[in-house]
């Protein structure tokens, strides 16, 4: 995981970072989680259901939910952020609420402006999750986190 990050490789998904590429994780076993590049699986919890289902031939997926451009776009910037502690000020044009957030970052030393990137500093890595949350559209609070985690 260093070698990927060091050379801009790394990625995150639900489960944590990876250097995995794929775009589609499939869930096996009862209440696992799968992701394909529109959305996300749950398979059922209860375990003899989801026995039953298996040995039966069918899916035992309990539900599914979709994933919008909006929410794609979002994991970008959540990705870039989290796993190369940077992100082009081009990216975050399209995020003027967020971006605007993020001054409170800079002012603390956590995030630094440099040319196109804003990079976040050493300083600011272990904060990272807090600095990355503001683009979570379902993250409650998202925007107020900064002033709670630091």
């Amino acid at each position: 995981m260093a070698k990927a990050y060091r050379d801009g490789t790394l990625r995150r998904n639900f489960q944590g970072y990876t250097t995995d590429k794929a775009t589609t994780l499939i869930a096996l076993g009862a209440s696992s989680i799968g992701r394909m590049p529109k959305g996300f699986v749950q398979n059922t919890p209860d375990m003899k259901t989801y026995s039953t289902r298996i040995t039966q031939g069918q899916l035992a997926t309990a539900r599914g939910v979709g994933v919008s451009k909006e929410d794609q776009r979002r994991w970008q910037v959540i990705e870039h952020l989290m796993c190369r502690n940077r992100i082009k000020h081009a990216i975050l044009e399209k995020f003027q609420t967020e971006a605007s957030v993020l001054t409170g970052f800079v002012h603390d030393g956590l995030l630094l402006r440099d040319g196109e990137d804003l990079i976040i500093t050493e300083s600011g890595k272990p904060f990272v999750r807090q600095i990355a949350a503001i683009f979570d559209q379902y993250f409650p609070n998202n925007t107020a986190k900064h002033s709670k985690a630091v």
